[in-house]
């Protein structure tokens, strides 16, 4: 991990000397905590450099500190060549943008966005009238970086998190992960998350995983059931039902059963860590006091390693509710740890973000649910998949081979000297595993792309993808 200072990035930044591939935000006070974590990404090949909150806001400009963070990582982006940003800090140290979304008179909310730091283009205010993410807006609604936050406050929770990671990403053939929960129960008369589970199960899953299931329609406390399962040990849990960002329902519906805080906190899973995956309302609602999310990632016996969830209400829409909306960004996230070659990631909620983003501005309920849907977690961290090649733990850097950087290029990439090796058709993509340009064997113009990183190759996720170009202007 390299820790610089901002007016050191901003002298190298001009003579592409300073190439990073995740960056890392976090208040001085969190630091030392969270050092291991940058220190075990760097151990899997990437470069990490860390750079303090007091750091990003004494040197970036913006009209507050959301735009001063959100200017920070776009110059990281575009000159740096970063794919992977954590912020590494609670509401209050590293704020959130809140977007305003009217869905009826009824339901209209301002609504904690982290895509707000991972679309870079545009300032989010397009007619600058002060409220962020509006249909007038014109949004940027696909990701350019891959980002995670740590809503976490003091070094105590940090702390917490950095040991599970640890013991997550240090081993990948400890025998409870193949086993993965599916916790699903009735919404309303008409539609019963079970069926919705039952869909994911058949479509998703891996042979090599395991499923254990919870529903509605089986005899028993529901909540008590979910407990048992999760402290044997879960790599992957589904939760669909009722939640707040207090409680996670179990029943919520049928049997006023639910997980509050204090019996999450109880969690005694430890060290089987498990990535938990909700599709009820306000898990990740980190901008109030306290939320679900910030009590997995903190659990003193158990707990999560990573969540992802929404941080309010949460929708679907016609024609199907339980593959729209809410639901899709987490069938999205679990094709990300499930439908790629060996080991999964996190990277398909942004590859997601990227197909949902044309439905975006015609529909309200889609734009609601794309700004809520968000990563507590660090970016990078696999998942595990018994049966994959297990071999990320086990990665050193060979200190006499200097690592591979990133193809910079200024307006013309030369197919023959950056991908000589690619056997198929070649196109370059960006972050979400969109395609933006198809590329030919000799000189490529890039000129009129913006500067950034971008990917050779046609597979999801850039840990797949064969070679990174940063295109500096």
């Amino acid at each position: 991990m390299l820790r610089l200072s901002c007016l050191l990035l901003a002298a190298l930044a001009p003579f592409a000397a300073a190439q990073y591939d995740h960056l890392t935000i976090v208040p001085d006070s969190l630091m030392p905590a969270l050092a291991p974590v940058c220190a075990r990404v760097e151990s899997r090949g990437l470069t990490d450099t860390t750079v303090s909150v007091s750091d990003v806001l004494a040197s970036s400009s913006g009209r507050d500190d959301q735009e001063k963070f959100r200017n920070f990582i776009k110059q990281a982006y575009s000159e740096w060549g970063v794919t992977y940003v954590l912020l590494a800090g609670d509401n209050e140290q590293i704020p959130c943008r809140l977007c305003w979304v009217e869905l009826t008179p009824q339901y209209k909310d301002s609504i904690p966005t982290e895509l707000y730091y991972s679309a870079l283009d545009g300032d989010w205010d397009g007619d600058g009238d002060g409220r962020f993410g509006e249909a007038e807006d014109s949004v940027d609604l696909i990701p350019d970086v891959l980002l995670g936050r740590l809503p976490l406050a003091t070094p105590a929770e940090m702390q917490a998190f950095t040991d599970r990671f640890l013991v997550y990403t240090g081993d990948s053939t400890k025998p409870y992960l193949e086993n993965a929960l599916f916790a699903g129960f009735d919404i309303n008369a008409q539609y019963r998350e079970e069926d919705n589970c039952e869909l994911l199960d058949s479509l998703l899953r891996p042979p090599s995983v395991r499923s254990f299931k919870v529903y509605d329609s089986h005899s028993g406390n529901h909540e008590d059931s979910v407990k048992l399962l999760l402290n044997r040990g879960m790599n992957i849990w589904l939760q669909y039902d009722h939640c707040a960002y207090n409680t996670m329902g179990c029943g919520w519906l049928n049997h006023n059963w639910f997980l509050l805080w204090s019996e999450l906190d109880d969690m005694t899973n430890a060290p089987d860590y498990t990535i938990n995956v909700c599709a009820g309302c306000f898990p990740s609602a980190f901008d109030s006091s306290y939320c679900v999310a910030e009590v997995l990632l903190t659990a003193p016996a158990g707990g999560c390693v990573a969540t992802f969830g929404s941080t309010r209400l949460t929708w679907g829409t016609d024609p199907d509710p339980f593959r729209t909306g809410t639901h899709f960004y987490c069938e999205k996230t679990l094709e990300g740890f499930w439908q790629g070659p060996g080991n999964g990631s996190f990277a398909g909620l942004a590859a997601g973000q990227a197909q949902a983003a044309p439905l975006v501005p015609e529909n309200v309920v889609w734009r609601w649910c794309h700004y809520e849907f968000m990563l507590s977690g660090e970016p990078t961290m696999p998942v595990w998949v018994l049966g994959g090649t297990g071999a990320e733990e086990r990665m050193t850097l060979d200190a006499k081979r200097p690592t591979p950087g990133p193809t910079i290029v200024r307006g013309v990439i030369n197919l023959q000297s950056a991908a000589c090796n690619l056997k198929s058709e070649i196109a370059l993509l960006d972050i979400s595993g969109r395609k933006v340009l198809d590329l030919h064997p000799g000189p490529n113009d890039v000129s009129l792309l913006p500067s950034g990183v971008y990917f050779l190759g046609s597979a999801v996720g850039p840990e797949h993808r064969p070679g990174k170009i940063v295109i500096q202007h």
